[in-house]
């Protein structure tokens, strides 16, 4: 009991490749697994990128400016971002609609070094937010070296680049709660 504890209070601070940008999440994360899709891949710079979901009020970000960067290369500051309406699920390209995780994430990088920050995972379905408790981030993994990342699953394993043998659970795309298969 008192282990469990101690993960629902613990810290876990780091931030961008240059510093400028700092990350503290506390508590559990939602999830953690391995995203296969060529989206992830291109914005980690590698094969794949491990992910781990949290609430968004168990991240605080501070320090330097954010900028939001689009697949079609647009980008926007963090300051003068208007969230604007959430499309419906059905109106954004992502998983078997369109291009695995493309529509499902605005992407966070320091404008500073455009490291790689956190996804705000605002598109994915109400019900599977609502099954997470409300709006979640996806902490780009490495940028929190004292976290004790421990994957539970492969997502967009179709696409992926080179295959993983550690007997976790693949999916081609998203789990069914990601209206996936």
């Amino acid at each position: 009991q008192q282990e469990i504890d101690k993960r629902k209070m613990a810290t876990y601070e780091g931030g961008c490749f240059c510093g400028a940008v700092k990350v503290k999440a506390t508590g559990e994360p939602l999830e953690m697994g391995y995203c296969h899709c060529k989206n992830c891949s291109r914005w980690s710079g590698g094969g794949v990128n491990p992910f781990v979901l949290w609430k968004q009020s168990a991240v605080e970000v501070s320090g330097g400016d954010l900028i939001k960067f689009d697949k079609n290369g647009g980008s926007q500051n963090l300051a003068d971002w208007d969230q604007g309406p959430v499309p419906s699920h059905d109106a954004v390209a992502c998983g078997r609609l369109g291009g695995a995780g493309a529509g499902f994430s605005e992407r966070w990088a320091c404008a500073k070094c455009g490291g790689s920050v956190l996804d705000n995972h605002r598109f994915l379905p109400k019900a599977t937010l609502e099954s997470f408790g409300g709006p979640i981030y996806d902490v780009f993994a490495p940028i929190l070296p004292t976290f004790p990342f421990k994957a539970n699953l492969h997502i967009n394993y179709a696409s992926r680049m080179f295959n993983m043998e550690d007997g976790l659970p693949k999916f081609a795309d998203f789990p069914p709660p990601f209206r996936g298969t």
